[in-house]
């Protein structure tokens, strides 16, 4: 009822590697709530928006996690398809990548990182898993590309995981969440050089 009333949505985990994106219902799914505001009212987190914390470090990330989903649901509102995530198969596994969207006939994976820093060992996971997939059903693409949004500066990094799957990496803002769609446009179109 209450997704209905578009307090809120489900997002269902995807464990496939190819498109479309299609959750898995029989999985737990993530509680999002449409609009932050309801989410800090819940928390109970409205005064600490005047204190000196940075907003990304707010309630351990999760603020800036359903910011970007926020986000990434208002700029496909002509779909109206919540964003979904990524979890491993294996029933021991807590390896998850905080968002998967559908960009022009690709899966693109996006991490959220609350602060500068950050391992990336889930999103390792996925991209080694992924690689061989996709290669096969788009032996066109090079490399797989992958989207960190964070408290950082915009940059972009060609770089490979632990057991040396070749990616690159678009670190964005977090304010550009909501345009991820034009970076992506723009660095397969080689229009954008490496670096700021």
């Amino acid at each position: 009822m209450l997704e209905r009333a578009m307090l809120l949505y489900l997002r269902y985990p995807v464990t496939s590697f190819l498109v479309p994106i299609l959750g898995d219902l029989r999985r737990k799914p993530r509680l999002q709530f449409l609009d932050t505001g309801m989410l800090n009212f819940r928390a109970g987190l409205q005064s600490a928006y005047f204190g000196p914390e940075p907003l990304d470090a707010l309630y351990k990330g999760m603020l800036a996690e359903q910011i970007t989903a926020q986000e990434l649901l208002s700029a496909s509102c002509k779909e109206a398809r919540p964003p979904a995530f990524w979890v491993r198969e294996e029933s021991q596994s807590n390896a998850e990548v905080d968002f998967i969207i559908q960009y022009q006939g690709r899966l693109i994976p996006v991490e959220v990182k609350s602060g500068k820093t950050g391992t990336l060992r889930s999103l390792h996971s996925w991209i080694d898993r992924a690689a061989p997939i996709i290669a096969q059903e788009h032996p066109a693409r090079k490399q797989l590309l992958v989207v960190r949004l964070y408290s950082g500066h915009f940059s972009i990094e060609h770089a490979s995981t632990p057991q040396g799957t070749q990616y690159t990496l678009i670190h964005l803002p977090l304010f550009l969440a909501s345009r991820i769609g034009e970076y992506i446009d723009r660095y397969d179109g080689a229009a954008l050089k490496l670096g700021p």
